[in-house]
């Protein structure tokens, strides 16, 4: 007996389609891996420790995952993918129109600490490792954050 096969336009789009939706939440999955970042109670990444996972706008840090993180950041380190803003307000407010450079470039262009005390928010790059935030003046400040997944 020969059996003919059946070409079924809608099954072919459904697979695709299942394919398509399993591929992009593997890859987002897989980025999400990579864009994070650990917050430290106390400097070089000592004490209560939390992650939180990019890309999110927290307006303010009172109660993430139960815990009240607002003027408790001391140091951090930031996921591969992602880039970090912390802002010493609430609502990532600012109090003047300076533009905030990155830390490394703050200090390869001799930016000192006094106009770290000046700054409302401070940008951290993929892979950083921050082991003070007093080295800008920003000693448990931020009081709101916004990770950014980077490619």
């Amino acid at each position: 007996m020969d059996r003919k096969q059946h070409y079924s336009p809608k099954k072919t789009v459904i697979l695709l389609v299942s394919m398509m939706l399993l591929w992009l939440f593997v890859s987002n999955s897989a980025f999400a891996r990579m864009c994070w970042v650990d917050l430290y109670e106390y400097p070089q990444q000592l004490g209560a420790h939390i992650r939180i996972v990019g890309p999110i706008r927290l307006a303010n840090l009172r109660d993430i995952h139960g815990t009240d993180w607002e003027n408790r950041i001391d140091s951090l380190i930031v996921g591969k993918g992602a880039r970090v803003s912390l802002f010493e307000l609430p609502e990532f407010q600012q109090d003047n129109n300076e533009v905030y450079l990155s830390p490394s470039h703050s200090r390869a262009l001799g930016v000192t600490d006094d106009y770290g005390y000046q700054q409302a928010g401070l940008t951290f790059s993929a892979n950083e490792e921050v082991e003070h935030l007093g080295v800008w003046g920003f000693h448990k400040k931020a009081k709101s954050l916004i990770v950014d997944c980077i490619n």
